[in-house]
């Protein structure tokens, strides 16, 4: 246990922790998210129907001319209706769903502060973070050596 002895790794390791901690702190007090979805499903079906009544009628004619020569003559007559139909269906199939997570608002987070030219002068705390109004929130900070602080800030 010789590398915790170093205070370097000490800090290190204990900035690690207070991270880890800090982390999960906020995971747990995560603001609400409300997702919605909706999803709205159109079946459109067509129907046509086609009815055809053939009447074709053929009908030969023998023409005799004057001079006494026959022709025949044939003639098609095509009587034949189409009537269409045209049949539309509109099914709507809209389904909501509605995931709601946590609504807490407060996060609490460690805090390890040292000055940049003296590491062994550190201190460690706590911040605390609660929204109050919409996107407004309200912090305070406190250490082991007494050190208090106060700020009100906006999340975006």
């Amino acid at each position: 246990m010789k590398l915790l002895e170093n205070k370097y790794v000490r800090i290190g390791v204990l900035s690690l922790v207070l991270l880890g901690v800090g982390y999960g702190a906020g995971k747990f007090s995560n603001p609400a998210k409300v997702i919605t979805k909706t999803e709205i499903k159109e079946i459109i079906k067509t129907v046509e129907v086609v009815k055809e009544n053939k009447n074709i009628k053929t009908e030969t004619r023998v023409i005799t001319h004057p001079d006494g020569t026959k022709e025949e003559v044939t003639v098609i007559v095509d009587r034949t209706t189409t009537h269409t139909d045209t049949d539309t269906n509109v099914n709507r199939d809209i389904k909501n769903e509605t995931i709601t997570i946590r609504d807490l608002g407060l996060s609490v987070q460690a805090l390890a502060l040292a000055k940049t030219n003296d590491f062994n002068n550190r201190e460690y705390g706590v911040l605390i973070k609660k929204r109050i109004i919409s996107n407004v929130s309200g912090t305070i900070l406190a250490t082991q050596k007494g050190t208090i602080g106060l700020a009100i800030g906006l999340d975006f």
